[in-house]
């Protein structure tokens, strides 16, 4: 969580902080919860994404 809350340290650093983080996993264990409550509790803006909506949502179509 430190390149989150600290991210000025990166740049005094001269290094390139992370952007964000990535949860993946099985449907229904809870990844957008802990994604909520994460950002809830260092008061960061949270943006849900779903896989269609970075790809298309037809198999194969984000190739072309």
């Amino acid at each position: 969580m430190n390149p989150l809350l600290y991210s000025h340290l990166y740049s005094h650093l001269g290094i390139t902080a992370p952007k964000g983080i990535l949860l993946c996993g099985p449907p229904g264990t809870g990844k957008t919860s802990l994604g909520t409550a994460i950002c809830h509790e260092m008061k960061l803006p949270f943006h849900k994404m779903t896989g269609t909506e970075i790809v298309s949502g037809m198999s194969g179509a984000s190739e072309v």
